[in-house]
């Protein structure tokens, strides 16, 4: 498995980070109230950029805190599945965002945390990223 994170960031501060080892992974963070997050360009741009690797199966897990605009999301997240890429959506938010991240990504396609219930939150995030790979990565011989 090849790993690659994008980093987006919204409000005053927008801006992009690729991320391509898993050290540098590991120390992404981001600044509390960083908010605004541009989604349907952060989609757009994760598709774009996912298009151009060589890799067989490519899945995009596009994480955000909600809030978004449910029909620039969605739009790109359909042109991205149009494009053979896979996308899961993760939400760290309250688990009223639901409906909207079922329009967006679709039934089995997301993950919600909601924080007050963050360690089972985790284990549903492992179960549903389990079986959405499950689903949709196939493996290369």
């Amino acid at each position: 498995i090849k790993m690659s994170m994008i980093g987006w960031g919204g409000g005053n501060k927008t801006g992009i980070s690729v991320h391509t080892t898993m050290d540098d992974i590991n120390r992404f963070t981001v600044k509390d109230h960083y908010g605004g997050t541009p989604e349907s360009n952060a989609l757009w741009y994760s598709s774009t950029w996912l298009q151009r690797q060589p890799e067989i199966s490519k899945a995009i897990f596009f994480v955000s805190d909600g809030a978004f605009s449910v029909s620039g999301a969605k739009e790109q997240v359909e042109i991205a599945r149009a494009n053979r890429l896979h996308v899961f959506g993760i939400g760290i938010c309250d688990e009223g965002m639901d409906q909207q991240y079922r329009q967006i990504f679709g039934p089995g396609n997301y993950s919600i945390i909601d924080e007050g219930s963050y360690k089972s939150g985790l284990n549903k995030l492992i179960n549903d990223i389990a079986t959405f790979i499950s689903c949709h990565i196939k493996t290369v011989a």
